[in-house]
């Protein structure tokens, strides 16, 4: 099984230590804020629209879908 890239820190806090800088906070990694952000698109489409039905499973799945496809998106320039 391959390793998933997750893209790094998407919030980490950097600190000087001297003439040292160090990496004192990782936070939550890119690959999951992507994922944050696409389901809160994908549930802007669901709430409110009785034509449409949640499906977690699959709605969340398709939020890591978009999340990795952006990561290899910006690991090619963009």
């Amino acid at each position: 099984m391959s390793e998933i890239k997750d893209g790094g820190a998407a919030f980490p806090i950097i600190e000087q230590f001297g003439t040292e800088q160090v990496c004192t906070h990782h936070g939550m990694s890119l690959r999951d804020w992507y994922a944050g952000q696409a389901i809160c698109g994908i549930l802007a489409g669901v709430i409110g629209n009785p034509g449409i039905h949640m499906d977690t499973n699959r709605d969340v799945k398709t939020a890591f879908e978009i999340a990795d496809a952006m990561i290899e998106a910006r690991g090619e320039g963009g």
